[in-house]
């Protein structure tokens, strides 16, 4: 049985990490820690893999 969730973090077009689970909330604290590492991203998204769907996203931005 495959995961029900698949996390995906980008630097600009690219993919540079991903993570399949079941637990969204983990997911979601990975994407975090993952942009918030060295070679973080700039956004990411977690996708429902039964619906297609984006059900999580994040961005971030430069602190002014």
């Amino acid at each position: 049985m495959s995961e029900h969730y698949t996390a995906r973090i980008y630097c600009g077009a690219e993919e540079i990490a991903h993570k399949s689970g079941d637990d969204i909330e983990q997911l979601y604290v990975w994407l975090l820690a993952v942009a918030n590492g060295p070679h973080g991203g700039s956004h990411g998204e977690i996708i429902d893999n039964e619906k297609q769907e984006v059900v999580r996203q994040f961005k971030k931005r430069s602190v002014e």
